[in-house]
C-alpha cells in the first residue's frame, strides 16, 4: 500500500477493504502452493539442525526434489526480494524528487525539512528491505549450498541458528513495517494500555509530513515579495 500511495498516488483510492482482502487471499494462495506439495509427495518436511524446527528436505537429491527446491528458491526468496526492492526503490524515488521539486532556496526552511523527509524514507526503505535480506540471505545461502553442495559439512549449529533467526522474521518484519507506518502507528496507539507506549507510537510531525508530502503532485512556490514603494 505504500507503494501505491506514495509513488503511485491515483490508484491510492482503489485501495478498499474488498481490495485488501483479496491482495491477503493471494497471497495466502502463493504460500499454500509452496507450502502443501511437501505434504502430497512433492518432497517432503523434515526436522533441520537441532531438530527445533522443520523444512523442506534441502538434501533429497531426487530429481522432482531438485526442482521443487530451485522453485521455492525462486518463487519464494529472489522473486520477494526482487519486488519489495523495486516497490522501495520506486518510492524512495519518488520523494527525492518531490522533495528536491522546490522553487526554494536549498538553505531554506521548507528546503531543509524536505530533506529531512527524504533521510527518514531512505532510513524507512533501507530497514524494510535490508530487514528482509538480514533475515532470509544467510538461511537461504545455507539452504542453497545443502541442495548442491556437501550438506555434511555444515555444522549443526549453523543450520539451528539461521533456521530459527529467518522464521522469527516473521515478527521482526511486521513489527518494523509498523513502526516506520505513521498511520499503523496512529491506529495502534489508541489500542496500547500504557499511555507512555500511545505517546511513543503516535506518529510525530515529521512522521506526519513523510506520509504527506508524497501525495503533493505540485511543486512548492515560492512567496511573491511586494516591491517596496
Amino acid at each position: 500500500d505504500r507503494y501505491v500511495v506514495i509513488a503511485k498516488p491515483i490508484y491510492a483510492t482503489k485501495i478498499t477493504k474488498p481490495v485488501a482482502v483479496v491482495c491477503l487471499i493471494v497471497c495466502a494462495g502463493h504460500a499454500l502452493i509452496w507450502t502443501v506439495p511437501p505434504l502430497i509427495g512433492w518432497n517432503r518436511y523434515i526436522l533441520e539442525g537441532a531438530g527445533l524446527s522443520c523444512s523442506v528436505d534441502f538434501e533429497s537429491r531426487e530429481a522432482s526434489d531438485r526442482v521443487y527446491q530451485v522453485a521455492i528458491f525462486v518463487f519464494c526468496f529472489f522473486l520477494p526480494m526482487i519486488i519489495i526492492l523495486s516497490c522501495y526503490y520506486h518510492v524512495f524515488m519518488t520523494v527525492r524528487h518531490i522533495s528536491r521539486n522546490t522553487t526554494f532556496g536549498k538553505d531554506s526552511d521548507v528546503a531543509k525539512k524536505n530533506r529531512r523527509i527524504e533521510e527518514k524514507m531512505f532510513r524507512t526503505c533501507l530497514a524494510m528491505f535490508g530487514g528482509f535480506l538480514f533475515a532470509w540471505t544467510p538461511y537461504a545461502v545455507v539452504s542453497l549450498y545443502v541442495t548442491f553442495g556437501d550438506p555434511l559439512s555444515v555444522p549443526t549449529a549453523v543450520v539451528t541458528t539461521l533456521s530459527v533467526w529467518a522464521k522469527g522474521s516473521v515478527v521482526v518484519n511486521p513489527s518494523t513495517y509498523v513502526l516506520t507506518n505513521p498511520m499503523f502507528r496512529a491506529a495502534m496507539a489508541p489500542q496500547l494500555p500504557c499511555g507512555l507506549l500511545r505517546n511513543l507510537l503516535l506518529p510525530k510531525e515529521d512522521d506526519e509530513e513523510e506520509e504527506r508530502a508524497p501525495n503533493r503532485r505540485c511543486s512548492a512556490v515560492a512567496p511573491v515579495q511586494e516591491d517596496s514603494m
